[in-house]
């Protein structure tokens, strides 16, 4: 809804949702800005919301801040490179085209 629309009242409501179940203060509209803004905020509820399920990486990789946020860290070797991942030899046997 973001990506389309920018923050509205209805994806803020959606994201409240999750809020209130984990006891947290909820967001307004005003809170956000823009939708770079608003992804920012998903992301890091997606970091406590799934903590567990290994899925973060993917997330950062596919929103583009993978890199961004280890440097931050002080990870000094991390290199644009590193988020993409080899394609199969059997993929690649299977179509010539590759």
């Amino acid at each position: 809804m973001n990506e389309i629309n920018g923050p509205k009242l209805e994806s803020i409501d959606l994201l409240n949702q999750i809020r209130l179940r984990a006891i947290l203060p909820t967001y307004c509209l005003s809170d956000f800005s823009s939708k770079d803004a608003l992804r920012d905020s998903l992301l890091q509820e997606r970091e406590w919301e799934f903590v567990a399920e290994g899925k973060r990486r993917m997330y950062l990789i596919r929103q583009g801040k993978l890199i961004l946020k280890a440097q931050a860290r002080g990870v000094i070797n991390a290199k644009d490179y590193m988020t993409v991942f080899p394609i199969p030899l059997n993929e690649i046997s299977a179509n010539p085209n590759l």
